[in-house]
């Protein structure tokens, strides 16, 4: 399957080759990029931003770039057949593979959007960018963007991990079984090296959420 020169990844967005003059590229337009790993509250900030009267129009998130730009330019890429996946392994190594060839990674994929202008004025939003090689790229290439970057300590992300139910946050453990009845730190389960992020106080306490 050849992609085509122009995809439309909504009604208003997409990339390639646009079809007609009133296709913005996306460095032309006012864009606000938040920025964050998972579970550093993204999803709150957006709900605060409507709250607060501020109108923009969200762009297609991070997944959604990843399953219709870099995935699909990976595969081909490979001469494989363009296809969903959901192998989280096998994500990792598409991704991988695209930032070896697009160092910029995601901020390249942000850049390449179009936005048609007559359906979509105003302001813009994308969740998110993650790492300074996809925020120095995008600060580079889109000069009308702000950029607001989002933290939270790991045992915040850990627990709003577990509480949204999302399979795509799911790990498999080490080992066979299932986990001790009473496994008071991370150690028990296999994963040993959380001592590196995580107190033995608040281990225990993601634990007897469990």
């Amino acid at each position: 399957m050849t992609l085509p020169l122009f995809t439309r990844l909504t009604a208003d967005v997409g990339f390639g080759t646009p079809p007609l003059e009133r296709w913005q590229p996306i460095a032309a337009r006012p864009l606000l990029a938040l920025v964050g790993v998972t579970g550093v509250g993204k999803s709150t900030t957006l709900q605060a931003l409507s709250h607060a009267g501020l109108a923009y129009h969200l762009l297609p998130d991070r997944r959604a770039l990843t399953d219709r730009i870099l995935i699909p330019q990976m595969q081909e890429a490979a001469g494989e057949p363009v296809e969903p996946v959901s192998d989280r392994a096998r994500r990792f190594g598409y991704t991988r593979d695209y930032r070896a060839r697009h160092p910029g990674g995601m901020g390249e994929a942000l850049a390449s959007l179009f936005v048609d202008a007559e359906v979509t004025p105003g302001l813009l939003l994308f969740d998110g960018l993650r790492g300074a090689n996809e925020v120095t790229f995008a600060t580079n290439a889109l000069p009308a963007a702000h950029f607001v970057l989002l933290e939270a300590p790991d045992v915040v992300r850990v627990i709003r991990l577990m509480g949204r139910n999302d399979p795509f946050d799911a790990i498999a453990m080490r080992g066979e079984g299932q986990a001790p009845p009473h496994a008071t730190r991370f150690a028990d389960l296999g994963v040993p090296d959380a001592v590196a992020l995580l107190t033995d106080q608040e281990q225990r306490a993601l634990l007897e959420m469990v």
